[in-house]
């Protein structure tokens, strides 16, 4: 593998990690001042963001799932013939593995994350459009009951 390989797959996990934490600044600074905003739209947005993120997640599961399979077939194969070259293949794959778990568990908890800020965007989204819908039926009803024409 070149240097330029894994310098993009590491620049890749920088960005996918750069992306959610900036996603979660900006769920979490709409949910402090939602006035001014379009809460449809950037619903919409997140939701569509949860989505990429969802498919990310899904390739680290099976990437991880490779690993762990991997490490468990090299544990068997060093019980059967114990070299020291068969304990390096196996030392390997297990850094990785640890290294591909973390990668998964810090994506799953920023995943969730989002999805608890999501969930708290839509409430305040709902009740935005009940105040909006009891102003609108209250004035309605004054136009309605007013005297004077």
């Amino acid at each position: 593998m070149k240097f330029y390989r894994i310098f993009f797959l590491f620049s890749l996990e920088v960005f996918i990690k750069q992306t959610l934490n900036q996603w979660i600044y900006w769920a979490k600074r709409l949910i402090d001042h939602p006035d001014g905003m379009d809460m449809d739209a950037a619903t919409r947005d997140l939701s569509r963001w949860i989505g990429y993120f969802q498919h990310e997640r899904m390739a680290y599961l099976i990437v991880t799932a490779l690993f762990a399979v991997l490490t468990m077939m090299g544990l068997i194969l060093l019980v059967i013939t114990p070299s020291w070259a068969t304990m390096a293949l196996v030392a390997l794959i297990v850094i990785l593995l640890v290294f591909h778990i973390h990668r998964y568990y810090l994506l799953e908890n920023k995943t969730q994350e989002l999805y608890g800020l999501l969930d708290q965007m839509i409430d305040i989204q709902r009740e935005k459009k009940k105040l909006q819908q009891g102003h609108t039926q209250t004035r309605d009803k004054g136009i309605q009951n007013d005297p004077i024409p």
